[in-house]
């Protein structure tokens, strides 16, 4: 893809994050309850996605949403490893799809440890689906079409007088 020479990169330093790196087991056990946890964090980095084009301008809040998954993470083991190992298991040897209909009781046993020891509780089927307003502190965008400054046509009264008494 080409660029101009005006074209700024972003830096490695403003590239480099600590990266979530979890097994696909383990975030399929942990996904929903990382959902509600990042819920704020996740919705303002999509907001700042939606209304800047542009994703560089969205680097702070994308590396918000990550660290907010990685403190998840962490609590998730100091408090709840084994029974989020049992849980990923679970979905791992007993169904290909990794369907959770399998393993009902070691998610009961997550989501207890999570909600005792973090305070995070599952969230309702549908939440992450349903229409939620999002408040946030950043100004609003301008729109670039709304800020344009459309000229007004002259009326027929500021025409000249061979063209306002014209025959029609």
């Amino acid at each position: 893809m080409p660029y101009t020479e005006a074209y700024k990169f972003p830096s490695d330093g403003e590239l480099t994050v600590e990266e979530i790196n979890v097994s696909t087991p383990t975030l399929r056990a942990t996904a929903q309850l990382m959902g509600r946890a990042c819920d704020e964090a996740s919705k303002e980095f999509m907001l700042c996605r939606i209304e800047h084009v542009d994703p560089r301008k969205c680097l702070v809040e994308g590396r918000e949403v990550t660290a907010c998954g990685l403190k998840f993470l962490q609590q998730m083991k100091k408090f709840c490893s084994q029974e989020v190992k049992d849980h990923a298991t679970c979905l791992e040897w007993n169904s290909a799809e990794m369907h959770p209909r399998y393993c009902r009781k070691t998610e009961a046993a997550v989501d207890k440890c999570s909600f005792d020891n973090i305070g995070i509780e599952r969230p309702h089927l549908g939440y992450f689906s349903a229409p939620r307003i999002h408040k946030t502190n950043r100004p609003k965008p301008v729109n670039p079409i709304a800020a344009r400054n459309f000229q007004q046509h002259p009326s027929i009264d500021d025409a000249p007088p061979e063209i306002k008494d014209a025959p029609s």
